[in-house]
């Protein structure tokens, strides 16, 4: 799997790279609006720059979030990070808050989604319900499992915690405190595509990706913060 993502991904990572630095320089400079999604995997929200370290799509580009951001401080208006913080260790994720709180113009907002602990937590011995649902739906998505280990909570817990790429996983108060110590105000908890800020308001993709709203509604933590 390594060996493929070096022959194929590498390519694709070198195109993108080429083609970034434009991108770059029309942020910096544009007098709009500008919308970024950080970590967009493969699909491209329209309307928006795009951003992610790996991904099949040409209109997706380059970005390493664990280091300092190519953009000018109060640059942007909004970011769109859904799904990303979570594969990050914690210092790795506070420091790109601060990235974003940089660039971010004032009264900028960042809408963050990510697993939610406190939903993890709450599988553990659920066999009924809307937990157990969940575990039935998540556990369809790590093939390597044996039938007779599907549907229950032990493995849905952990993997939560170690499949997909996940490194640290957030609960409210945490997450919370993360962007109001990276001096974010206003920090609000909503729904999944639901928002007071109209341009995030059925911004997000990752129901789509996976197929099923609901069950990602269930699992999200997603807040907002503004500069």
């Amino acid at each position: 799997m390594f060996t493929e993502f070096l022959t194929g991904g590498t390519k694709g990572i070198i195109k993108r790279k080429i083609r970034t630095p434009l991108i770059i320089r029309r942020i910096n400079n544009s007098k709009g609006l500008v919308k970024l999604v950080i970590g967009a995997g493969n699909k491209y929200l329209e309307g928006w720059y795009n951003f992610d370290l790996r991904s099949k799509s040409p209109q997706v580009y380059y970005l390493d979030v664990t280091k300092r951001f190519p953009l000018k401080d109060q640059s942007t208006d909004l970011i769109l990070c859904e799904h990303l913080i979570e594969h990050l260790s914690f210092d790795e994720g506070q420091n790109m808050l601060n990235e974003f709180y940089r660039i971010l113009k004032t009264g900028g907002k960042v809408r963050i989604s990510t697993p939610d602990l406190k939903r993890v937590v709450s599988l553990y011995g659920k066999i009924n319900g809307p937990e157990a649902e969940y575990i039935r739906w998540i556990t369809n998505f790590v093939p390597e499992l044996k039938d007779k280990h599907r549907d229950t909570y032990q493995f849905a817990i952990n993997n939560a915690f170690h499949n997909w790429g996940h490194r640290f996983l957030y609960d409210e108060a945490l997450l919370r405190n993360s962007l109001e110590q990276n001096r974010f105000r206003n920090v609000k908890r909503f729904n999944y595509r639901e928002s007071d800020c109209d341009p995030f308001r059925g911004a997000e993709v990752h129901g789509n990706v996976v197929k099923d709203e609901i069950m990602v509604n269930f699992e999200s933590l997603i807040l907002e913060g503004e500069r």
